[in-house]
């Protein structure tokens, strides 16, 4: 039996008997250092917890130590040395794993496990690394080094072990818009937790402090973490950027600069300005190239309208001169998947227009309203009028604090919609911006390169695919007035060509509802201007101080205060009219009216349409004799009649409303025609000559469905029409992503237009990363406007201008409003306007297809159709009467300097 460790005589044992000496004491504490100065408490706190033995004892848990521990202690030491062990650091050593036989020993083994595995082996290693005290000791500087070996080979094997994070998905286009927008911040967070968690809790603790860790509640170092994590794999592989090539192409689109992308390049956090410049190239091309497989098989839509860019030059030169753009900018719009036309509606198309060109729609039918389906559109209109002039009410200052349970009543709710549209994801167009191409687009032959232009890249550039182009397809193109007027000249002018591609029967030109809004707000503005002292919108326009609204403009934000203007108008005359139909003692007050119920605020509404605001009204109240006649009253109730369709149509389009549309188009005709707008009554015209004559149920169908509004964010109130999105592509080519620079020349503007979309969708998707970038709105707030409304309201209250005053008359015949609607009707039906314009588009279209393969044995392959219809060449005979250009001269073909067509 071997001894006991109490057995052993110790007396002349060197070890113990030597004289203690604090200077080779580690584990001495002078007590003066224990009131050192620290920077912050929690570090005073840590100080105070390494010098007090009581705390470092209760780090050990519920376990004490038993009596006399340091006599036990001096026993097994000695016990050690006896052994054959020097010291202590040697028997450690072949206890842990340093001598074979300890390794395998099972009482070794246990021991060893039972302390790696014990409460005590964590305290052990932090008393280690900072022995009691607080002084520098030999110990503190092997552990360290110790922790910084194992930290750096940690993070090694962390940083291979995310680098996939940070490459791009095998198989996928870096570039493509898929790949840049499916990196999500919040993801790739709980990703590289999980992947690093060693590097992440030390970055953590570097720039998280405790208080900020228990105190903050929206602010993390996550995304500062995050990038740290991607500019350090970017230094170790520059395979490894996929986050850098995101900022780069997000702060590109931005607009920062090209010193600045050096800078921060240089600190690894986005790629090189190369890199980014040759990314957007590849973006454009990808982009197009995409748009040609996608157009092939879904159905799409194209925009086009002109582009103006200013070049500014600061040092003139023979080749560096000022120059002015008159440029071309298109957009493809391509329909979901599940948006299908008949593979026959071309030819059905053709046929059904040749046949109801011969005969005009019934116009006296359609504006007398007497069909069934036109005495429900009336229905309808009365319904969303008596709505509006309801929700003016609801929405004032004065119902702000009407009861939540009133205006949840069905009885206030809004009429049922007509025909509208579905806003959700799964409807929402894809666009694709074409190159901008230098070519103007005001003449007919400016128009005709445009479409050859942008045909090309939309892939239709062999023979075989404008021959497809010719039988089997149609190309609906959308465009403001102009473009309309333009490519309704160009089929017209060609109508007599040998094929349809020349002819243009696969052309559907379609005209953008922005512009028609505008035009409607011009005439509006036109009608009622009056003067600074009148009852006219000018006035109101002082009062409310808004400037700009004195002439009308077509460039700038003119419309868009106009828009807004008219629609606080027409609060402050409906509300007046509300307090004086209701008998108020005060008219400007309409709290009394809170008190009613749902029901009889329906039917006052009602009343106040009925025998006030609506045209059979307004005709009753001139209908009485002259010198009894209130001029004020009667001009401020048509004013309201007026800017009601103005209203409706404005908020049908925003929720895409289609059938509530269609239900103001005589009304829009009888304006335009009435208020001296020409170009707009024809457009109107050409469209309900469509809708009742020329176009199949499937044609009129995909027309209201596809070609008037769209939606891009799958919201009910985020339709738009087709030409404000082209609208809004022209600002982002020459504002928003705009080249600059000297080398900003028309054709780089051109090649880097496809890659918009990218962008607006990158910055759209760099938002909406979890607590990045959505602190900050995307739209501005508008201010109130309760102040103007009061301001116009209380006008007309103390002008009582919906009191009925026999005999009042307006002075100023400036202030006088003309009556545009029945103007309107006398002007399409005994001025002859109506009767003009069909005869002015009366013409027999031909129908053959003889194509030049067809008569002289081409190859259908490589051989492109003339661009140009006027186009002609100096080897063209007429002596072989079977030569296709033989037959184009024999039939007269009409060049595009302009022969009217004939009648």
């Amino acid at each position: 039996m071997s001894p006991t460790v109490e057995d052993e005589d110790d007396t002349h044992d060197p070890l113990f008997d030597s004289a203690y000496d604090s200077a080779y004491d580690s584990d001495y504490v002078p007590v003066e250092d224990l009131d050192s100065d620290h920077e912050t408490a929690e570090e005073a706190a840590e100080q105070r917890r390494r010098a007090n033995p009581t705390l470092h004892q209760a780090q050990r848990g519920s376990r004490t130590f038993p009596p006399n521990t340091a006599k036990r202690v001096r026993d097994i030491l000695k016990f050690i040395r006896k052994k054959g062990f020097p010291d202590l650091g040697m028997f450690m050593d072949a206890l842990f794993w340093g001598d074979p036989e300890c390794t395998s020993d099972e009482k070794c083994r246990y021991w060893r496990t039972g302390l790696t595995d014990s409460p005590e082996f964590p305290v052990l290693l932090r008393r280690f690394s900072s022995p009691p005290g607080g002084r520098a000791h030999s110990s503190s500087g092997h552990m360290a080094n110790f922790a910084l070996e194992f930290a750096q080979d940690v993070v090694r094997r962390e940083m291979d072990h995310i680098a996939t994070h940070f490459e791009n998905p095998p198989g996928k286009d870096p570039l493509a818009l898929d790949t840049l927008t499916d990196l999500h911040f919040p993801a790739l967070t709980r990703d590289l937790q999980v992947g690093a968690p060693f590097m992440w809790s030390v970055l953590t603790a570097a720039g998280w402090s405790r208080r900020q860790a228990e105190q903050n509640t929206h602010k993390t170092p996550h995304n500062v973490i995050m990038n740290i994590f991607s500019m350090l794999s970017y230094t170790r592989s520059h395979k490894r950027n996929r986050l850098a090539t995101l900022w780069a192409i997000y702060l590109k689109s931005c607009g920062l600069s090209s010193r600045a992308y050096d800078a921060l390049h240089a600190a690894g956090f986005v790629m090189s300005i190369k890199y980014t410049n040759d990314a957007y190239k590849k973006i454009s091309e990808k982009q197009l190239e995409r748009m040609q497989e996608l157009i092939r098989r879904r159905v799409w839509l194209m925009a086009y309208d002109n582009c103006q860019i200013a070049k500014r030059v600061f040092s003139m030169r023979i080749a560096n001169q000022p120059l002015f753009y008159s440029a071309c900018a298109g957009t493809v719009f391509v329909f979901p998947e599940h948006v299908k036309v008949p593979d026959t509606m071309s030819k059905e198309h053709q046929a059904k227009r040749r046949e109801g060109a011969k005969e005009p729609f019934d116009l006296h039918a359609y504006l007398a309203g007497l069909a069934p389906e036109h005495q429900s559109r009336d229905k309808r209109l009365r319904a969303r009028y008596v709505w509006h002039i309801l929700n003016f009410l609801l929405k004032s200052a004065e119902f702000a604090s009407y009861p939540d349970e009133k205006r949840a009543d069905p009885i206030l709710a809004q009429p049922p919609p007509v025909n509208e549209l579905p806003a959700d994801l799964r409807n929402v167009v894809e666009q694709f911006m074409l190159k901008t191409v230098d070519i103007e687009e005001a003449s007919y032959e400016g128009n005709i390169k445009i479409l050859v232009a942008f045909l090309k890249q939309l892939g239709f550039d062999s023979s075989v695919d404008l021959r497809k182009l010719a039988e089997e397809l149609l190309v609906f193109i959308a465009g403001d007035q102009l473009t309309y007027e333009r490519l309704m000249g160009i089929s017209r002018i060609c109508h007599e060509n040998i094929n349809g591609y020349e002819r243009y029967d696969w052309l559907v030109p379609v005209f953008g509802w922005l512009h028609l809004e505008m035009a409607f707000g011009n005439s509006l503005f036109i009608q009622y201007e009056g003067t600074d002292a009148g009852y006219g919108l000018r006035r109101a326009f002082q009062l409310m101080k808004r400037k700009g609204l004195h002439k009308v403009q077509t460039k700038g934000p003119f419309w868009h205060h106009l828009d807004e203007a008219l629609h606080h108008v027409a609060e402050s005359m409906i509300l007046a009219l509300w307090g004086e139909v209701s008998g108020l003692p005060d008219p400007s007050d309409l709290s009394a009216l809170r008190q009613k119920s749902p029901e009889e605020l329906q039917l006052m509404a009602e009343e106040i349409y009925d025998k006030h605001v609506c045209r059979r009204g307004w005709e009753d109240m001139l209908s009485g004799p002259i010198d009894a006649r209130d001029e004020v009253r009667a001009r401020s109730l048509m004013f309201i009649f007026d800017v009601l369709p103005y209203i409706e149509l404005r908020d049908a389009i925003k929720h895409g409303d289609v059938g509530r549309m269609e239900d103001l188009l005589p009304i829009l005709l009888q304006r335009f025609a009435g208020g001296d707008n020409p170009k707009y009554t024809i457009l109107v015209l050409e469209l309900l000559q469509g809708l009742e004559r020329e176009w199949t149920s499937d044609m009129k169908d995909f027309i209201r469905r596809y070609c008037w509004v769209m939606n891009r964010e799958g919201k009910r109130d985020t339709h738009l029409p087709i030409d404000q999105g082209q609208e809004q592509n022209i600002g982002d080519i020459k504002v928003t992503y705009r080249s600059c620079g000297p080398s900003a020349t028309i054709e780089q503007i051109g090649n880097l237009s496809p890659a918009i979309p990218v962008f607006r969708a990158v910055r759209d998707h760099m938002k909406w990363q979890h607590k990045l970038i959505l602190s900050r709105g995307s739209k501005h707030t508008d201010p109130n406007k309760d102040d103007d409304v009061a301001e116009f309201r209380d006008l007309a209250v103390e002008g009582e201008w919906f009191k009925y005053t026999p005999g009042r008359t307006i002075s100023r015949s400036k202030d006088k409003a003309a009556d545009v609607m029945t103007a309107g009707i006398t002007n399409l039906t005994i001025g002859g306007q109506f009767d003009r314009w069909f005869d002015n588009r009366t013409f027999e279209r031909e129908s053959e297809q003889i194509f030049p393969s067809d008569s002289e044995g081409g190859s259908t392959e490589d051989e492109t159709p003339s661009s140009s219809s006027s186009s002609s060449s100096s080897e063209e005979t007429e002596s072989d009467p079977g030569t296709v250009k033989a037959q184009r001269r024999r039939r007269g073909r009409i060049s595009h300097r302009g022969r009217r067509a004939k009648a």
